[in-house]
């Protein structure tokens, strides 16, 4: 998929760059709500927290003001990945805060983020190839589901690389997509 789909590594991290622009962006707003550190953000924050939100409301609000809706199908799947990936987090860990996250946590964000937005463009566009491979529907999402397993867990990689305390939801964010895509053209 990704060296003749996409073109190769260097392209599809190019093509892809929203989805790391997105991820970092998700993850630097978390870290600056846990952290207080923009006071644009903590207004924000207890408005939210005095809405007494379910966590389904929730993840829209905090989408709605991270990843505006601006219509287009790559930021769409960019908001269904990130959903998802709070989602993941909230099944993951009931009792989470997410406004107090763990640098480890918001890495597991960035991560899950990138590996359902990566599984989305594969389904974008490998769409119509699904239907004639001689897998069956379970097998392929069994492989969609190593796809999304690998993505995360090199976010631990690039997270021990860099330290936690120390990498930039950004530059996390792009590492990572820049290195997966490498690895599936591989």
């Amino acid at each position: 998929m990704v060296s003749k789909g996409m073109g190769g590594p260097r392209r599809a991290a190019s093509t892809m760059r929203r989805t790391a622009q997105g991820a970092g962006q998700l993850g630097q707003f978390l870290a600056a709500a846990r952290d207080r550190s923009d006071p644009r953000i903590v207004d924000w924050v207890q408005r939210v927290r005095e809405a007494n939100l379910s966590a389904n409301d929730l993840i829209l609000e905090l989408l709605g003001e991270v990843l505006p809706d601006t219509g287009s199908v790559d930021e769409e799947s960019l908001r269904n990945a990130a959903a998802e990936a709070l989602g993941q987090l909230y099944e993951l860990m009931p009792e989470v805060d997410i406004f107090a996250l763990t640098d480890e946590q918001i890495g597991e964000v960035i991560g899950f983020t990138i590996a359902n937005d990566v599984c989305n463009r594969m389904d974008l566009l490998l769409g119509q190839t699904y239907e004639r491979l001689k897998y069956d529907a379970h097998q392929i999402q069994l492989y969609r589901n190593d796809v999304k397993e690998f993505v995360t867990s090199e976010v631990r990689v690039v997270m021990e690389r860099h330290g936690a305390l120390q990498a930039d939801p950004q530059r996390l964010a792009h590492e990572v997509l820049t290195s997966t895509l490498e690895v599936f053209a591989a």
